[in-house]
């Protein structure tokens, strides 16, 4: 067959093929009626036709946001994601979940088998909500009507509230000033034991503005300036998700300062946890293994390294008058006020003020 300008034209004359061919077309033309073609191109045209039977994969996408944490260096958030997907294969048992799964019957039991689990019942749902809401918005085209994970399963379901040990027991963490300066001033442990490595931490923490041990065990030797012991530091959880980094300066007390030579690390670190210990939450259960030594030989109740931050910031608002903005900036927690952060030069001689009148005030009293 040759079309009007004398080209052949190859032509489909075998019936069975053309019937074939019609019906993909119809039911290509009538999933195209429910979109919007008008602000789509050609190649995205062609992509949603091709993407029809294919279902999307939730254990891919959480796959790969675990694979990024891990890429940002955030080992705990990933193994969160982690250990959600792992439950979720568990209950399905299935080895691949997807987004089809989860439907809210499925939600509703596999909550309820988290019931024994405290935390997990809380934290593993509200990460696979958070999973299904970010892949809603990069699957789903509302404006071309191209909706490829047809709904969140977690719309109307309560997920269960965790309130930790540590929140059921406010007081507890709010640590006398008598108690954190008989830690700190404890003498005779043993050489190279648990309780020696507790005791000269907990005086890091507490001298350094409650400085977490995640940055005790991260710091690098070019954050110290031994001239004029000036310790500037980016705090590791926050550093990637501020503008300043999460920028931290203070003036290393002298009363620390051995300790420093003590655990002098070796290479790129200024402590020598890195070597010692393989990741920061090893080092963590250690310090507060020796903690709960320490807490027995005194006889008082058990305590964190958490409890020594957070004495800390209570006793600078509480007994020492600053602020709770003054405090926040302390602790390197993210200022409410961005914009206006961002017009102020920052002043970190308030730090150095306000940690010695923390320190002042423990050393004072009496026990």
């Amino acid at each position: 067959m040759y079309d009007k300008n004398g080209h052949e034209v190859q032509v489909i004359t075998n019936r069975h093929v053309l019937d074939k061919c019609n019906i993909l077309i119809d039911k290509y033309y009538d999933r195209l009626q429910q979109t919007n073609m008008e602000t789509m191109t050609v190649q995205q045209i062609v992509d949603f036709l091709k993407e029809e039977e294919e279902e999307v994969s939730f254990s891919d996408y959480i796959n790969n946001i675990i694979a990024e944490k891990y890429r940002e260096k955030k080992d705990n958030t990933a193994t969160s994601y982690a250990s959600t997907h792992n439950s979720l294969k568990r209950y399905l048992r299935k080895d691949k979940v997807f987004f089809s799964d989860l439907k809210r019957p499925v939600i509703d039991g596999w909550i309820k088998s988290l019931n024994r689990y405290k935390r997990s019942r809380n934290m593993y749902p509200a990460l696979a909500k958070a999973v299904i809401t970010s892949a809603m918005k990069e699957y789903n085209d509302y404006e071309a009507n191209i909706i490829r994970i047809k709904y969140n399963p977690f719309y109307n379901i309560e997920i269960p509230e965790y309130r930790s040990q540590r929140d059921r027991k406010e007081k507890e963490k709010e640590t006398d000033a008598g108690i954190i300066k008989r830690i700190i001033t404890l003498t005779g442990q043993k050489e190279g034991s648990r309780a020696e490595l507790a005791v000269d931490v907990a005086c890091l923490i507490l001298h350094l503005c409650g400085i977490n041990c995640a940055d005790l065990y991260d710091l690098k030797t070019s954050a110290l300036s031994t001239k004029v012991w000036r310790l500037s530091y980016n705090r590791k959880k926050t550093r990637d998700r501020s503008d300043s980094g999460s920028l931290m300066k203070i003036t290393v007390p002298e009363e620390i300062r051995p300790l420093f030579e003590k655990y002098k690390g070796k290479g790129e670190y200024l402590f020598n946890f890195a070597s010692r210990y393989c990741e920061s939450n090893d080092f963590t259960k250690y310090v507060n293994k020796g903690l709960e030594v320490v807490c027995k030989q005194l006889e008082i109740k058990k305590v964190s390294t958490y409890n020594f931050r957070h004495a800390w910031a209570t006793i600078a608002q509480n007994n020492c008058g600053a602020s709770t903005e003054q405090v926040a900036f302390c602790l390197c927690h993210e200022s409410a006020h961005k914009v206006t952060k961002g017009y102020i030069k920052q002043d970190f001689s308030l730090v150095d003020r306000i940690n010695r009148e923390v320190i002042n005030y423990i050393m004072e009293k009496d026990i």
